[in-house]
């Protein structure tokens, strides 16, 4: 895990530095995208997980205009060590939250271009949060971004030197960064029902035919 962020940083760098001079946007249709970031914990769910986690992202979509469609899955990585050292913490944990917590659901985008290369977006949706074999619940979640897009040597997301040179197919990638906020209640038989608030930051790319 410790190496995403060295990749997300090369990534940074030469999709920022091609899209200074790449062309226009390609046709709307299918991209992908994954992501990486931090999560912040809210309400009820941190009393057993705690504060902080990392959250890893990625879905497919579909763009038409300043409209897109995404679909994903969200794996939320918590810290039960650190919330052992808080006193107030309850001694009985849910079956499931210990070992993270998995979200899938689907988004409406609207994307607002600024520029050629520079365009601000805004997702919401519902999701469904699945916590072990106990628990689960349905959500909604809202999420504001910015992206820089442009065409990239294809070559550079298995060699990444390779994006600093004109050379082979080339493929249309965005970089992006993006706030969320999200809300679920999740249910069990087994026990209370658990209110889950998210706060997060999520750092980025996507590589399709347009977003």
């Amino acid at each position: 895990m410790a190496r995403l962020p060295v990749a997300f940083a090369t990534a940074a760098i030469a999709i920022t530095a091609v899209a200074a001079t790449a062309g226009p946007a390609a046709a709307d249709g299918f991209y992908f995208y994954e992501g990486f970031g931090v999560s912040h914990y809210r309400d009820e769910v941190a009393r057993y997980v705690g504060d902080d986690g990392v959250n890893i992202r990625a879905g497919i979509g579909w763009r038409a205009g300043h409209i897109a469609m995404e679909v994903y899955a969200r794996g939320e990585i918590t810290d039960l060590v650190a919330a052992g050292a808080d006193t107030e913490r309850p001694s009985y944990v849910p079956s499931g939250l210990d070992d993270g917590m998995t979200i899938i659901g689907a988004d409406l985008k609207v994307i607002q271009p600024m520029s050629q290369h520079w365009s601000a977006y805004a997702r919401a949706g519902l999701s469904k949060m699945i916590a072990g074999d106990d628990y689960a619940g349905r959500g909604v979640g809202a999420t504001a971004g910015i992206q820089v897009a442009g065409k990239v040597p294809a070559l550079g997301f298995l060699f990444s030197p390779a994006f600093f040179c004109d050379c082979g197919p080339k493929v249309h990638s965005a970089l992006w960064l993006e706030a969320s906020s999200s809300f679920h209640r999740l249910h069990s038989d087994y026990g209370p029902s658990i209110d889950v608030r998210i706060d997060g930051w999520t750092l980025g790319f996507s590589v399709g035919q347009d977003f």
